[in-house]
């Protein structure tokens, strides 16, 4: 960028060459201390918080993540005597492009599952939790899909713990066009009361981290 700049022969694109340089720098820079501030000076990965959205805890729970080490949750350790499945739906072929530039690899501790056939019986979770890992799922299609499952292994109380990065003006100041790859905060309304959750309540973690606590709609009244 600022070598380039230098040795553009007009003057307008030494200046193209020098604003280019400094955009960069700045998502550079910011998407550096916005990670820093989510993962490394929030109370977010501290997980405390799990334990008060999930009062009472859960029996048993499952563990949805994409690959990402710094949101494996200790669930077993905050819910002492409770059951667990951990599932990685990251996928190298499907999910090239880890978020804003972090690295990800398959979990050693988790069951390598695609997002439409998550490994669990039908009804078993009390609580599920998906840690910045549905915006991984690009294909609108397949997001459907993978709420269905969730839909299908929640217990009738079951409750859903949603984490996600926002598409929204706070993401696109700190990551600039990384920012597209995350979505709306209406698509996740959207997915959630598709299979009859409805949230509970929101939470935020810095700017750039929403948590969603999603529970089943209560059946509606009969008419009779």
């Amino acid at each position: 960028g600022i070598a380039l700049g230098l040795a553009a022969p007009h003057p307008l694109a030494r200046a193209g060459g020098f604003v280019v340089a400094a955009v960069a720098g700045w998502f550079a820079a910011s998407s550096f201390l916005a990670f820093h501030a989510m993962f490394d000076r929030s109370v977010f990965t501290r997980w405390e918080w799990v334990r008060e959205e999930l009062d009472p805890p859960p029996a048993r729970w499952v563990h949805v993540s994409a690959g990402l080490e710094l949101t494996r949750i200790p669930l077993g350790e905050l819910f002492p005597g409770s059951q667990g499945a951990s599932v990685d739906i990251y996928d190298e072929e499907t999910m090239p492009a880890p978020a804003v530039g972090r690295a990800r690899e398959r979990r050693a501790d988790a069951t390598s599952a695609p997002p439409d056939a998550l490994p669990v019986e039908k009804g078993w979770a009390d609580a599920v939790l998906v840690v910045l890992a549905a915006h991984e799922i690009r294909s609108r299609p397949m997001r459907e899909k993978f709420f269905s499952e969730i839909d299908r292994i929640l217990a009738p109380e079951g409750r859903l713990v949603l984490v996600e990065h926002l598409r929204d003006l706070s993401s696109a100041l700190a990551f600039g066009p990384g920012f597209l790859h995350f979505l709306p905060r209406g698509e996740w309304l959207r997915l959630t009361r598709g299979i009859h959750l409805r949230v509970e309540r929101e939470r935020s973690f810095t700017p750039f981290v929403r948590v969603f606590l999603c529970r089943r709609e209560p059946p509606a009244a009969s008419t009779r």
